[in-house]
């Protein structure tokens, strides 16, 4: 190659040079814009990874539709839950997140609005949220799902569907999880007020602790931040140290309300109760261990000593109460759960939350006595039934029971039984021979929007109860009662001689029974031939028509959102028949609640639907309450 084409040749080479070293300059400027980078794969999320750690479905002590919800990521804090999505069971709640847990792991979540919770000296700007999420958590209880952007399961809350495991309506609290194991009902407790944080929109605090370690939360992750003020954890108790040990919640002959209950130290020390808490699976009663609330300001129970709550006053049984409460014991029964402040359950009475398994009301009145320091179960209740204790109730009668000393019950042998008593009966009742629980109520619509019963009209008539025999053999009802609050409202509806199959559902609508189903709320019984209470539902105030109160699953806990099947299997959804094939007059869809006055201004004589959405629906300072009967009254 002689010198000129060596010249040549080096000169092509530097323009391609450069042609490279610029194509490089701009491929580099374009990738950043292009996004062009290389990604580490995402995280792939598992079980647990993020939490729900508490709950306020009862909203606060502003206002109970100021709801709000706390997430938490134990192991990720700043964890990325873009796409994440919350939701209940029955679509309401449905919650899209968008955006990333605190440095803390939170991630706070508000119905409606920011100001529901204002937290100080937080890791929220400003003591605002996460985020903003619409539709109501149910008061009555909801089964929430957190699941992953792939539809994967992460956390639940309340799995069993059924009614909150804890929280409260009043003083509105909200429900906590102790720990980071799998969502179970006693693995939530309701905040007393040991510890919480923050403002609720009218300046209260807030029963709670968004933003910061649950109270009682013992975990060892570092990243969670200390507690605002100094407390020190409680040692843990062990289980029955202090037992449920007595509980009468039938009441005295003086009055059904002088419910008490006797918890008895096992252990070879004073206990200091204070901050201790018994609550009802369904959140009613909760009993708090406050210093205002005991007779002494410690709460102390002494070593092989008993610890007497008595409610609404001091005389129910004629002994000092150690405690006063107020919320009442459910005749049809309670699971009820004694808690230390770290959030343990140490005992418990009636856990298989059916009907109490011993105690009686009329005539006798005898309390429900623990047979000794034994695990909580059917067996280990009986009812009283002793020589009449010295204590005397407010009319001076002897109190069936041994509140304040030994149980009457430590020197009874349970003998062999297929099926222990379990309904309150009287010591001279006559066993059944049907099972336990084989007949319950299955549904109750108290307030129809279509024409359930075909007779062409839809009204009060259209109201039905359904009742279900889940046992293997058949049961003639003759006698069996039908009845809504006790000696309250409508008459008892006694049902004819029918005999209901195994597996076989009857529903009884209003033009048979009479029954007058509130749509502010009512209770419903069932009671057997010997007028027994076999089963009970309270339900809440009714929302809209066709709202259903069923057992979904039929053999398990109930439901508030339930589609109308009269006669047939319980459903959460369905299609409602074409009802224009046949002329169907349909009543004033108002609530019975409302005064007649009112019913007549927007119903008209002839009963005509003209709901006024623009009225009914808005909120207003003046409300009218049903009490026991359709009798409203007014108040502000």
């Amino acid at each position: 190659m002689n010198s000129e084409q060596k010249d040549k040749h080096s000169r092509k080479k530097m323009r391609w040079s450069a042609v490279f070293l610029l194509a490089g300059f701009l491929l580099g400027s374009l990738l950043p814009s292009l996004n062009w980078r290389v990604q580490a794969a995402p995280h792939q999320a598992a079980a647990l990874d993020v939490l729900i750690n508490e709950v306020a479905w009862g909203g606060t002590v502003a206002s109970s539709d100021d709801e709000w919800i706390e997430l938490y990521s134990p192991g990720v804090p700043s964890f990325d839950l873009t796409g994440w999505r919350l939701v209940a069971e029955d679509g309401s709640p449905d919650i899209i997140l968008s955006g990333v847990t605190s440095a803390s792991g939170y991630f706070l979540l508000e119905r409606g609005r920011e100001e529901n919770v204002e937290i100080g000296d937080s890791d929220f700007d400003g003591g605002s949220s996460n985020q903003i999420f619409l539709g109501a958590l149910d008061d009555s209880g909801e089964l929430l799902r957190l699941r992953a952007p792939d539809g994967a399961i992460i956390d639940t809350a309340n799995s069993n569907g059924g009614a909150w495991p804890n929280g409260r309506l009043s003083p509105a609290s909200s429900m906590e999880r102790m720990g980071t194991s799998a969502d179970a009902d006693d693995i939530w407790v309701t905040n007393i007020g040991t510890v919480k944080n923050g403002k609720d929109a009218a300046g209260n605090d807030i029963n709670g602790s968004p933003g910061q370690a649950n109270w009682g939360y013992i975990v060892t992750h570092t990243s969670i931040p200390p507690i605002s003020t100094p407390t020190i954890t409680p040692t843990p108790t062990a289980s029955r140290t202090v037992m449920i040990n007595e509980v009468a919640w039938a009441g005295t002959e003086a009055s059904s309300d002088h419910q008490w209950i006797e918890l008895y130290n096992t252990s070879d020390g004073d206990i200091n109760l204070l901050n201790w808490q018994i609550t009802a699976a369904d959140g009613t009663p909760t009993i708090d261990f406050l210093s205002a609330d005991c007779a002494n300001p410690n709460c102390t129970i002494a070593k092989g000593g008993y610890f007497l709550l008595e409610r609404t006053q001091d005389t129910v049984v004629g002994i000092p109460a150690d405690l006063i409460y107020t919320e009442a014991l459910e005749e049809g029964g309670e699971f009820l759960k004694l808690i230390s402040p770290t959030g343990q359950v140490v005992d418990t009475a009636n856990n298989d939350g059916g009907g109490w398994p011993a105690g009686s009301a009329l005539p006798d009145f005898g309390s429900m006595e623990r047979s000794g320091v034994v695990a909580d179960g059917s067996s280990a209740w009986f009812t009283f039934a002793g020589a009449p204790s010295a204590y005397l109730d407010a009319f001076n009668k002897p109190i069936n029971g041994s509140p304040g000393e030994a149980n009457w019950a430590i020197n009874v042998t349970a003998t062999p039984s297929p099926i222990p008593t379990r309904t309150p009966i009287s010591p001279t009742g006559t066993p059944t021979s049907y099972p336990f629980q084989s007949v319950v109520l299955n549904e109750v619509l108290p307030r129809a929007g279509h024409d359930w019963n075909g007779d062409g009209v839809v009204d009060v008539n259209d109201e039905y109860i359904e009742i279900i025999n889940r046992g293997v053999s058949s049961v003639n009802l003759q006698g069996w009662q039908l009845d809504d609050e006790k000696d309250l409202g409508s008459d008892p509806y006694r049902l004819p001689s029918v005999s209901l199959q195994s597996g076989a559902r009857i529903a009884i609508f209003g033009y048979t029974s009479h029954i007058s189903l509130s749509d502010g709320g009512d209770t419903v019984r069932l009671l057997n031939s010997n007028s027994q209470i076999v089963d009970v539902l309270t339900y809440t105030v009714v929302k809209e028509a066709d709202q259903s109160w069923c057992r979904f699953p039929e053999n398990g806990f109930w439901n508030p959102n339930c589609f109308p099947t009269p006669n047939e299997e319980n459903a959460l959804r369905g299609i409602f028949i074409d009802q224009l094939q046949d002329p169907v007059r349909f009543a004033c869809v108002v609530p019975d609640t409302v005064p007649d006055s009112i019913s007549l201004i927007e119903c008209g004589l002839l009963g005509m639907s003209i709901r006024d959405e623009n009225f009914w629906d808005q909120a207003r300072s003046v409300r009218w309450l049903t009490g026991h009967s359709k009798r409203s009254t007014w108040f502000r």
